[in-house]
C-alpha cells in the first residue's frame, strides 16, 4: 500500500471510529446530544454505530496489513446491513434491532431501534467493500465494483446532509426511504469518500470507474432537486424519531 492509501485510510479510520465511538458512548450513558447533536434530529441507532466502529476498525487493521481481521469485519459489517434490510423489506422482526438494549419507544415508534433503510443499504456496501479491499490486488472490474459501493455510501451520506439542510426530512425520508440520522449521514459521506479515494490511490490503471461515482452523485443531487421544487410536498414537524 503507497503513503497516500495510508494516510487516507488513517484519516478516514479515525473520523469513523471516533464519530462512531462518541454515539455508542451517547446510548451507553444517555448523552443525546451524541446521538442526535439536536433534540430535533433523529438519532444514529445502536446497530448504525456499532458497524461504523467495526468500518473504522477494520481500516486500521488493514493498514496494518492483517487482511483476514479486515475480511472478518467487513462480513460483520455486512451480514448486520443485509438482516437490517431483510427486516425492512418483509416487515419480520429478528430481533437484532433491540438486542443491544439500547433504544427509543414510543409513540409513533413502530420499529424500536432498527437501522434505516438508506443506511442498511450504506452499511452493506462499506462491509462488501472492506472485504474487497482486503482480497488484495485490486482488477478492472474489482474496481468498478468498489466504486459502486463507495458512490452508494457517499450519496447516502450527501443526500441526507441535502435533506436536512432542504428540510425534507418526512414520514418517508428522503427520496422514499426512511429518515436517517444526522450522525449518520456524516458518517457515511465519511465513509464512502474513503473508499473513492482509496480506490484511486490503490488503483494503478487508470480510473474508468470515475463516472460512476459522479453518475451517482449527479442523480442525487437531481432527486434533491426535485423534492425541493415539488410544490406539493409539506413539512413534517420533528420527530424523535424510528429510524437513523
Amino acid at each position: 500500500m503507497n503513503r497516500t492509501a495510508q494516510s487516507l485510510n488513517r484519516l478516514c479510520a479515525a473520523l469513523v471510529t471516533i464519530g462512531a465511538t462518541l454515539a455508542l458512548v451517547g446510548w451507553i450513558f444517555h448523552i443525546s446530544v451524541l446521538t442526535r447533536l439536536s433534540p430535533s434530529f433523529l438519532p444514529t441507532q445502536f446497530n448504525s454505530a456499532l458497524c461504523f466502529l467495526l468500518y473504522g476498525v477494520g481500516l486500521w487493521a488493514l493498514n496494518g496489513q492483517r487482511s483476514g481481521i479486515a475480511r472478518g469485519l467487513g462480513g460483520a459489517i455486512a451480514a448486520i446491513g443485509l438482516l437490517s434490510l431483510f427486516e425492512h423489506v418483509t416487515n419480520i422482526s429478528l430481533g437484532i434491532d433491540t438486542l443491544s438494549g439500547f433504544y427509543i419507544t414510543g409513540p409513533g415508534i413502530t420499529h424500536p431501534g432498527r437501522i434505516a433503510s438508506s443506511t442498511t443499504i450504506a452499511i452493506t456496501s462499506l462491509g462488501l467493500a472492506l472485504v474487497l479491499f482486503a482480497r488484495g490486488e485490486l482488477t478492472e472490474r474489482r474496481g468498478a465494483i468498489l466504486a459502486v459501493l463507495g458512490s452508494i455510501v457517499v450519496a447516502t451520506g450527501l443526500g441526507g446532509f441535502l435533506a436536512f439542510a432542504a428540510r425534507l426530512q418526512s414520514a418517508s425520508g428522503w427520496v422514499g426511504f426512511t429518515q436517517i440520522g444526522f450522525p449518520s449521514a456524516a458518517l457515511c459521506l465519511f465513509s464512502g469518500t474513503n473508499v473513492l479515494l482509496n480506490l484511486r490511490s490503490r488503483f494503478k490503471a487508470s480510473a474508468t470507474w470515475l463516472p460512476i461515482p459522479l453518475g451517482l452523485l449527479a442523480w442525487t443531487g437531481w432527486r434533491i432537486h426535485r423534492h425541493v421544487t415539488d410544490p406539493s410536498r409539506t413539512e413534517a414537524p420533528p420527530s424523535t424519531g424510528e429510524d437513523a
